[in-house]
Formats: C-alpha cells, sequence, structure tokens
C-alpha cells in the first residue's frame, strides 16, 4: 500500500502541469452588438408601450363603468321622484275636491251658515 501512495505520488510530480485551455478568442463586430442593443431596446419600448396602452384601456373602461353605476343611480331616483310626484299630484287633487273641503269642514265643527257673507276686495285702496 505504501508502494502504491508512493507510486501515485511520483507519477502526478512527473506529469507536466496541463495548462487550462483557454478559449478561443474572437473578433467582436461593434456594429453587430450595437444593432442587437438596438433590437433589444426597441422590443422592450414597444413591450411598454402595449403594457402602457393596455392599463390605459382598462382605466378608460373602469371610467365607464364608473359614469354608468351613477346614471343607473340617476335613473332610479328619477323614477322614484316621478312616482312620488304623481302620488302627491293624487292627494292634492282629492284634497282640492269641494266634497273633501266641506267634509274636513264638518270634522273640524264648523257650520254652514244662514247667510253667507261675501267681501269684496278693491285693488288700489289704501287702508
Amino acid at each position: 500500500m505504501v508502494a502504491t501512495a508512493t507510486k501515485q505520488r511520483v507519477e502526478r510530480r512527473a506529469k507536466p502541469a496541463q495548462k487550462a485551455k483557454r478559449p478561443v478568442l474572437r473578433f467582436l463586430d461593434q456594429q453587430s452588438i450595437r444593432s442587437r442593443k438596438r433590437k433589444r431596446n426597441v422590443l422592450l419600448a414597444g413591450f411598454f408601450v402595449v403594457i402602457l396602452a393596455l392599463f390605459l384601456v382598462a382605466y378608460a373602461q373602469a371610467q365607464l363603468v364608473s359614469s354608468q353605476q351613477d346614471l343607473d343611480v340617476i335613473r332610479s331616483r328619477t323614477a322614484e321622484l316621478t312616482a312620488e310626484s304623481e302620488h302627491l299630484r293624487v292627494l292634492v287633487n282629492e284634497a282640492s275636491a269641494p266634497n273633501s273641503i266641506v267634509a274636513k269642514a264638518e270634522e273640524i265643527g264648523m257650520i254652514l251658515g244662514e247667510s253667507p257673507v261675501f267681501v269684496e276686495s278693491v285693488r288700489g285702496a289704501t287702508g
């Protein structure tokens, strides 16, 4: 065993150190490098423009939806107010009817006078 270990050491020393393989160098064409960079930059700019356009479309859509919701609220409120106005108009017509006025007067204790008195108003007269 000792002999084999010594033998291995001797073999290692005897072998010349292998040089690390150097990569093959090549000439870099500056114009092609610039061209690739330019293409990459154009593609990135195009990508960002597309993303920005998509965000703008999403924002515009959100604004339209918000405006539509506001319109729906206004329409429903208009319908409610129209129904309420119609109901109030019916109540005013019922309260203005002569029979209704007479019934209300009798409820509060008013009686029909034997000889009604009419007061005429004279315009322009000062008191």
